[in-house]
C-alpha cells in the first residue's frame, strides 16, 4: 500500500471498492475507524459487548500519516506508520469524507475515516 492510498471493500459504492488518495499535513493522521461491534444478547439478557453505548469505535487503522510533529522549530518523526492500529480519544478528530456528497448521504455502509492530530491519540496497539 502506498503512503496515503488505501482500498476498502464497501457495499455502498458501485463495484464495492472505496479508494482513498490523501496525505495529511504535519502531525495529522488519517484513520479508518473499526466498526462498532454488534450487540449480542446472551443468557439472562446479558449484553456481550462493552461498546453498547457508543455510536462510534475508538480503535482504528492508520491509512495515511503527515510529515512529522513540529516541536521547538524542529519536525520530529511521526510515531505512527501506515497500518498501525491506534486508540483514539473520544472527543478528538474530524470526520473525513472522500467526496463532499458522502458527508450528507446518510449511508452508514460507507467506511468511516477521521483525521486526528497525534496529540489526540492514546497510543498504538502492539503486536
Amino acid at each position: 500500500m502506498n503512503q496515503g492510498t488505501a482500498t476498502f471493500d464497501s457495499p455502498a459504492i458501485s463495484g464495492g471498492i472505496y479508494q482513498v488518495n490523501f496525505k495529511p499535513v504535519l502531525d495529522r493522521i488519517l484513520v479508518h475507524e473499526d466498526p462498532v461491534p454488534e450487540l449480542k444478547v446472551i443468557g439472562h439478557g446479558l449484553v456481550a459487548s462493552q461498546h453498547y453505548t457508543r455510536d462510534r469505535s475508538y480503535i482504528g487503522t492508520v491509512v495515511a500519516v503527515g510529515d512529522g510533529v513540529p516541536m521547538a522549530g524542529v519536525i520530529m518523526p511521526m510515531p505512527y506508520k501506515v497500518g498501525d492500529r491506534v486508540r483514539l480519544d473520544q472527543f478528538g478528530g474530524e470526520p473525513w469524507y472522500r467526496r463532499p456528497e458522502d458527508e450528507f448521504s446518510g449511508d452508514k455502509r460507507l467506511p468511516k475515516f477521521w483525521i486526528y492530530r497525534v496529540a489526540d491519540t492514546q497510543g498504538k496497539e502492539l503486536a
